[in-house]
Protein backbone atom coordinates (compact mmCIF):
# COMPACT_ATOMS: atom_id res chain seq x y z
CA UNK A 1 0.00 0.00 0.00
CA UNK A 2 2.98 2.44 0.76
CA UNK A 3 5.67 1.07 -1.13
CA UNK A 4 8.01 3.99 0.13
CA UNK A 5 7.63 3.30 3.94
CA UNK A 6 10.28 2.21 6.32
CA UNK A 7 10.19 1.82 9.85
CA UNK A 8 13.32 3.08 11.35
CA UNK A 9 14.51 3.41 15.11
CA UNK A 10 14.67 7.19 17.15
CA UNK A 11 14.89 8.07 20.24
CA UNK A 12 13.26 11.43 22.26
CA UNK A 13 11.77 12.53 25.36
CA UNK A 14 8.79 14.58 26.21
CA UNK A 15 11.54 17.04 27.43
CA UNK A 16 13.33 17.19 24.22
CA UNK A 17 9.94 18.15 22.26
CA UNK A 18 11.64 16.17 19.42
CA UNK A 19 13.38 13.21 18.63
CA UNK A 20 17.20 13.39 19.29
CA UNK A 21 18.31 10.85 17.49
CA UNK A 22 17.12 9.23 14.44
CA UNK A 23 18.16 6.54 12.03
CA UNK A 24 18.97 7.87 8.26
CA UNK A 25 17.84 5.79 5.34
CA UNK A 26 21.46 5.63 3.89
CA UNK A 27 22.62 4.70 7.55
CA UNK A 28 20.38 2.06 9.20
CA UNK A 29 22.84 0.42 12.19
CA UNK A 30 20.83 -2.62 13.45
CA UNK A 31 19.67 -2.35 17.19
CA UNK A 32 20.63 1.55 17.34
CA UNK A 33 18.14 4.09 17.64
CA UNK A 34 20.23 6.53 15.11
CA UNK A 35 22.41 9.25 14.92
CA UNK A 36 22.25 12.76 16.39
CA UNK A 37 19.92 14.90 14.59
CA UNK A 38 20.66 18.11 13.63
CA UNK A 39 20.70 21.28 16.22
CA UNK A 40 21.92 19.07 18.78
CA UNK A 41 24.40 18.13 21.13
CA UNK A 42 25.24 15.09 23.37
CA UNK A 43 27.61 13.45 25.89
CA UNK A 44 27.63 10.42 27.23
CA UNK A 45 28.57 10.99 31.10
CA UNK A 46 29.97 8.63 33.75
CA UNK A 47 27.16 7.32 36.75
CA UNK A 48 28.99 10.15 38.81
CA UNK A 49 28.28 12.60 35.96
CA UNK A 50 31.94 13.89 36.38
CA UNK A 51 33.31 12.30 33.51
CA UNK A 52 32.47 12.36 30.02
CA UNK A 53 32.88 8.87 27.85
CA UNK A 54 35.04 9.03 24.88
CA UNK A 55 35.10 5.84 24.29
CA UNK A 56 33.29 3.30 21.96
CA UNK A 57 31.06 0.68 23.58
CA UNK A 58 31.63 2.07 27.37
CA UNK A 59 28.00 2.95 28.69
CA UNK A 60 26.95 5.92 30.18
CA UNK A 61 24.08 8.40 30.76
CA UNK A 62 23.04 10.17 27.54
CA UNK A 63 22.88 14.05 28.15
CA UNK A 64 21.18 16.00 25.67
CA UNK A 65 21.57 19.48 24.26
CA UNK A 66 19.33 22.54 22.18
CA UNK A 67 17.15 24.62 21.41
CA UNK A 68 14.10 22.89 21.76
CA UNK A 69 14.69 21.32 25.27
CA UNK A 70 12.86 22.42 27.96
CA UNK A 71 15.04 24.98 30.25
CA UNK A 72 13.46 23.06 33.20
CA UNK A 73 10.19 21.33 35.20
CA UNK A 74 7.63 24.30 36.45
CA UNK A 75 7.39 24.95 39.75
CA UNK A 76 9.54 22.23 41.15
CA UNK A 77 13.28 23.88 41.39
CA UNK A 78 14.74 20.78 43.01
CA UNK A 79 13.91 18.18 39.58
CA UNK A 80 15.20 21.00 37.70
CA UNK A 81 18.02 20.76 39.47
CA UNK A 82 18.55 17.36 39.26
CA UNK A 83 18.08 16.71 35.70
CA UNK A 84 19.64 20.01 33.88
CA UNK A 85 23.57 21.03 34.14
CA UNK A 86 24.97 23.45 31.84
CA UNK A 87 22.55 23.54 29.62
CA UNK A 88 22.32 19.96 28.98
CA UNK A 89 19.45 17.39 30.35
CA UNK A 90 20.28 14.30 31.96
CA UNK A 91 17.90 12.03 30.31
CA UNK A 92 18.26 9.05 32.88
CA UNK A 93 18.96 6.64 29.82
CA UNK A 94 22.18 4.42 29.63
CA UNK A 95 23.12 4.48 26.14
CA UNK A 96 26.75 3.68 24.47
CA UNK A 97 28.11 4.91 21.48
CA UNK A 98 29.31 2.50 18.40
CA UNK A 99 30.07 3.67 14.97
CA UNK A 100 28.40 2.02 12.00
CA UNK A 101 30.22 0.35 9.22
CA UNK A 102 29.46 3.40 7.18
CA UNK A 103 31.43 5.32 9.98
CA UNK A 104 28.60 7.41 11.78
CA UNK A 105 28.48 7.37 15.32
CA UNK A 106 24.67 5.52 16.84
CA UNK A 107 23.58 5.37 20.13
CA UNK A 108 22.27 2.24 21.49
CA UNK A 109 20.08 2.71 24.79
CA UNK A 110 20.84 -0.35 27.09
CA UNK A 111 19.38 0.15 29.96
CA UNK A 112 17.60 2.99 32.00
CA UNK A 113 18.99 4.34 34.88
CA UNK A 114 15.51 7.08 36.59
CA UNK A 115 14.17 3.99 38.28
CA UNK A 116 10.39 6.04 38.01
CA UNK A 117 8.39 6.52 34.59
CA UNK A 118 5.15 8.74 35.31
CA UNK A 119 2.90 7.27 33.05
CA UNK A 120 -0.23 9.41 32.62
CA UNK A 121 -1.44 9.76 36.56
CA UNK A 122 0.18 6.10 37.37
CA UNK A 123 3.59 5.51 38.28
CA UNK A 124 5.66 2.36 37.72
CA UNK A 125 9.22 1.13 38.68
CA UNK A 126 11.48 0.75 34.87
CA UNK A 127 12.81 -2.38 36.48
CA UNK A 128 9.76 -4.39 36.49
CA UNK A 129 9.51 -3.81 32.79
CA UNK A 130 11.55 -6.18 30.51
CA UNK A 131 14.39 -4.41 28.77
CA UNK A 132 15.67 -6.02 25.42
CA UNK A 133 19.28 -6.35 24.87
CA UNK A 134 20.19 -3.20 22.30
CA UNK A 135 20.79 -6.45 19.68
CA UNK A 136 17.11 -6.39 19.97
CA UNK A 137 16.01 -3.08 17.84
CA UNK A 138 16.04 -1.12 21.61
CA UNK A 139 15.54 2.42 21.01
CA UNK A 140 18.17 5.28 21.13
CA UNK A 141 27.36 10.60 14.77
CA UNK A 142 29.05 11.57 11.84
CA UNK A 143 32.32 10.47 11.20
CA UNK A 144 35.49 11.54 13.70
CA UNK A 145 36.98 11.08 16.40
CA UNK A 146 35.46 9.24 18.87
CA UNK A 147 32.02 10.51 20.35
CA UNK A 148 31.56 13.45 18.72
CA UNK A 149 29.16 16.01 20.37
CA UNK A 150 27.47 17.41 17.62
CA UNK A 151 24.98 16.53 14.83
CA UNK A 152 26.59 16.54 11.10
CA UNK A 153 24.90 13.20 9.80
CA UNK A 154 23.51 13.94 6.39
CA UNK A 155 19.69 13.44 7.23
CA UNK A 156 16.95 13.86 4.41
CA UNK A 157 15.00 16.83 4.40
Amino acid sequence: MFPHWAIRQAYGLTETCTVVTNTAPNDVFFGSSGTLIPGYEAKVMSPDGKTEITEYDVPGELWAKSPSVVPGYLNNPKATAETFVDGFMKTGDEVLVRKSPKGYEHFFVVDRIKELIKVKVSNFMASTQRVLPYTDMHWLGSPSSPCRTRSSHPHPP
